[in-house]
């Protein structure tokens, strides 16, 4: 740091008027971490030239800000002996480089600290990029810099609510550009924002920033923020994370087109909800603006590529590997990897499979007592790419099979058990010689053998096409708590899921086309499970977004895609 500034002008001292500077900062809301003045220890740039014939007469001069405002420096400072009045340039920021003792340079290259947890904190205080520039003319009062924010502020107001009681253990904001250039303009209207964000590009490394996680309190009329400086940037995409005590995660995702922008403050009004996220944003002035309402996401599942995951290819010789998942969402959608992983082909190894679910509270219990028997905890769920057979009917028509009546949407959700299905009629009818579906997804054991411990595969139960069309379909209302606990009954329709047949497909785009079976509108699925003697529950989905889980005649005939467990 440099501790004096470079005088190179002549004369008598006594002739002279010392010019006296402090630090005043553009009208903020009152009460803010360096609102109206440079706080009181930090270091200051100035340059300082004859406002008639613009000689320097100070270059990079230190100064150091002083409780009140004040700037001080080694050296004093003077007016020109003429009586000409003076160009002041003042900076302060995070700096990459100290300014040499030399003119005013072009530009300057900044940064922010990417550790902005202390509220208020040293990191926040350094990190604002301030600047001032203004013709002063000679006076024996101290002369008030108009300094100007360059960057953005975000500002946190976290509440907790709905049985939220785990404390915020961190709050990150991914991706982000952390540096830029600066380049001062002469003469230029500071007092116009424009004209200062026209100073600042954004052209630094990007990381993560960690942010303030203290709660905003009981007191609405002043409540607790936490503030941050952001280089201005297209934050559309960045995601906003909040670690929890226990261990889990909430996310927001900020929507595209929205940016940060120079010289504004952007405030996120963040809610914490058993259920996820609600997220209000302002922008302005610094202290400004309106609201609007935006869509929040709570992360549900975050994986690495190691991690056993739906998505991930599962192969015939009972491995997996990963398919490129990194983030499962509350509300259907997914994070992927950049550049989705192909199937691993060493060995011969042959995809047979797309793992759809791995949460074991979403695995039924004969499942689970099949894999213990063979000595073998259950993982996961595996949909088969290719169909075990088309135009297949369910069995008997008029035959009760003692199943699990499947007729609210909670029943539906909760029947998870296709292989207890499976295994029951079996039971009771010696074979599955008459219940062409079930006999078919069994048959495939046959055509698709699968080493390892596995239950087989089998006809997936109705709960189990739920989680297929929730983890690998995307489908958002599926995802919702609410529909899964519904005791709404009959035929069930969902609306507005996207193009789920492209969606399934995607997992299986770097599969071979002769050894899979895309997924196509008004495909009609069976599950194995039963509504009455008469009707049993199957699934078809579009790609103009509709969902339809409905009852049909067991004489109908039906798509099979089997499923096993492993």
């Amino acid at each position: 740091m440099l501790t004096a500034c470079l005088k190179e002008e002549d004369g008598i001292l006594a002739e002279r008027q010392e010019l006296r500077l402090r630090s005043g900062i553009e009208a903020v809301t009152r009460g803010e971490v360096q609102s109206t003045a440079i706080v009181a220890g930090e270091t200051v740039y100035a340059w300082v030239t004859d406002a008639l014939t613009g000689e320097a007469l100070y270059n990079a001069c230190t100064l150091t800000a002083q409780a009140g405002g004040a700037l001080a420096g080694t050296t004093p400072m003077y007016f020109p002996a003429t009586g000409n009045g003076v160009r002041v340039a003042a900076l302060h920021g995070l700096l990459t480089e100290s300014p040499a003792v030399a003119a005013m340079p072009g530009s300057f290259a900044f940064t922010v600290s990417p550790d902005q947890s202390e509220a208020g904190g040293a990191n926040y205080v350094h990190s604002d990029l301030l600047y001032a520039a203004q013709t002063v003319q000679r006076t024996k009062e101290a002369v008030e810099l108009e300094c100007y924010h360059l960057l953005s502020k975000m500002e946190l107001k976290i509440t907790r609510s709905d049985g939220v009681t785990d404390a915020i253990t961190a709050v990150t904001l991914d991706g982000v550009v952390l540096g830029g250039m600066f380049t001062p303009a002469a003469d230029a209207d500071l007092a116009q924002r424009s004209v200062r964000a026209a100073m600042i590009v954004a052209d630094g490394q990007r990381g993560t920033m960690t942010l303030g996680a203290m709660p905003a309190g009981d007191n609405p009329d002043n409540p607790i923020t936490n503030d941050a400086i952001v280089v201005p940037q297209d934050v559309g995409g960045k995601t906003l994370t909040f670690t929890l005590s226990g261990g889990s995660e909430l996310s927001y995702t900020i929507p595209a087109g929205r940016s940060f922008e120079s010289g504004k403050k952007h405030v996120y009004e963040v809610t914490l909800k058993r259920t996820g996220l609600e997220v209000t944003s302002e922008s302005g002035d610094w202290n400004d603006g309106g609201s609007e309402e935006v869509q929040s996401r709570e992360v549900l599942a975050s994986y690495t590529a190691d991690d056993l995951k739906p998505g991930d290819y599962f192969y015939s010789d009972g491995t997996t590997s990963d398919g490129g998942l990194r983030k499962l969402y509350a509300d259907g959608t997914l994070e992927m990897a950049v550049g989705k992983p192909v199937p691993e082909t060493d060995g011969g190894k042959t995809v047979v499979g797309i793992v759809f679910q791995t949460d074991p509270d979403r695995i039924g219990q004969a499942e689970k007592d099949a894999l213990a028997v063979r000595g073998a905890t259950a993982r996961g769920l595996v949909m088969a790419v290719k169909n075990a057979a088309t135009n297949m009917e369910w069995g008997p028509y008029g035959t009760d099979e003692g199943l699990t009546k499947c007729e609210t949407k909670a029943q539906n959700y909760s029947d998870i058990s296709g292989y207890g299905n499976c295994e029951r009629i079996r039971a009771s009818h010696g074979d599955l010689s008459n219940y062409p579906a079930f006999r078919a997804a069994d048959d495939y054991n046959t055509v698709c053998a699968v080493a390892g411990v596995t239950t087989g595969w089998y006809l997936p139960a109705s709960g189990q096409w739920w989680d297929l069309l929730q983890n690998l379909g995307g489908c958002a209302m599926l995802a919702d708590p609410a529909q899964q606990t519904s005791s709404d009954s009959g035929d069930f329709y969902w609306s507005g899921q996207g193009d789920i047949p492209a969606a399934l497909n995607r997992w299986m785009e770097s599969i071979a086309a002769d050894s899979k079976d895309p997924f196509a509108d008004y495909n009609w699925f069976w599950s194995s499970s039963e509504g009455s003697g008469g009707i049993a529950r199957y699934c078809y989905v579009s790609s103009d977004g509709d969902v339809y889980c409905g009852w049909d005649d067991k004489y109908i005939g039906n798509d099979v895609r089997p499923v096993l467990a492993f």
